[in-house]
């Protein structure tokens, strides 16, 4: 009769075969620490070496060193509508206006999203690693968050500033120094993690919500600094599908109820206008007010790799955790 450990063991001989190394995951942690708090810029000479472009081609390497426990991954629909994409891209190509105007304009955006993409669905291929991968993608978000918050109430920081009209203008909280997004992207980092936020800690134990209940005002606080009308109305939309989901409706609502007011006390006139100005034809800010969706949509790059992120998690890693039979019991030995 097999033993225990026997059985054991030939479930992580057969997780190895299947299951990128340790090194690689541990290498692409990294770089999504290094991408999002961008320490070229904190740590002087860092950049000389081109991390970033270091990361990705090592990553890279290993997982072409590593290409016979990759087999058949590349079957999963993700990765179809993907080289479908790159298919319409060379086919459309001579069919455009301006051939290569978009692309040479976008490159960069859209050879991270797709190297985010590629890592992410074949890196990320346990239950154990996805943890830790959602993990250090928040704490990554709510860092970039709580940054410029604390610089701006130690030292006045605010970063970017609004057109008010007659030649007047309105601080607007940014990205800190270090980071390279404006105030409507902070506002779409924020609105990016609350969910996240919400859905980790509050159903965890108590010290889980406590950190829940101590970050959650200070991520709505910095919302309200940064004057992002997209990033509010995104907001709006994420409470709407926490409240539908949710069991407890009344307590919700007396929750927000308790927000707006808190949100209005420390409001200033200016921003109270602004948000205003989104439903009240009478505000100031409505000549601004057409303004929304251009910057909603001049935020769009943020939807874009959110909209990757939920692709990569509910349509490949979900599955991939789920309904591989022979990697089931494996994972099941390994986290136990």
């Amino acid at each position: 009769m097999v033993s225990v450990q026997d059985e054991k063991r030939s479930a992580l001989t057969k997780l190895d075969a299947t299951v990128v190394n340790q090194f690689s995951f541990v290498l692409y942690l990294y770089f999504i620490l290094d991408f999002f708090l961008r320490f070229s810029v904190r740590i002087p000479g860092y950049a000389v070496i081109r991390p970033t472009l270091a990361a990705v081609v090592a990553i890279s390497l290993l997982l072409f060193l590593q290409r016979d426990k990759l087999k058949g991954r590349f079957q999963d629909p993700i990765f179809k509508a993907i080289f479908v994409l790159f298919g319409y891209l060379v086919i459309s190509l001579p069919l455009v206006e301006w051939p290569g105007s978009v692309v040479r304009t976008n490159i960069d955006p859209f050879v991270k999203a797709v190297a985010f993409l590629f890592f992410t669905a074949l890196i990320i291929d346990t239950d154990k690693r996805l943890k830790w991968f959602i993990g250090v993608f928040v704490f990554c978000q709510v860092f970039r968050v709580l940054e410029p918050l604390y610089l701006h109430i130690t030292q006045g920081y605010w970063g970017s500033s609004t057109h008010l009209g007659g030649g007047e203008f309105a601080a607007r909280l940014a990205g800190a120094p270090a980071d390279v997004i404006n105030p409507n992207e902070l506002g779409f980092v924020i609105v990016t993690a609350i969910p996240f936020l919400h859905y980790l800690l509050w159903p965890s134990g108590r010290k889980s919500k406590l950190l829940y209940l101590a970050i959650m005002p200070a991520m709505l606080y910095a919302l309200i600094l940064t004057m992002s009308r997209g990033a509010f109305i995104a907001l709006l939309v994420v409470a709407f599908l926490v409240f539908k989901e949710s069991r407890h409706k009344m307590k919700l609502i007396f929750l927000a109820v308790v927000i707006v007011v808190g949100a209005l006390s420390v409001m200033t006139p200016i921003q109270k206008d602004r948000y205003l100005s989104l439903v009240d034809s009478d505000t100031a800010g409505l000549r601004l007010r057409k303004g929304v969706l251009k910057e909603w949509w001049g935020s769009s790059s943020w939807a874009l790799r959110g909209l990757l992120w939920v692709m990569v998690l509910e349509r490949h890693l979900k599955p991939k955790l789920t309904n591989w039979e022979d990697r089931e019991p494996a994972i099941t030995f390994m986290l136990s």
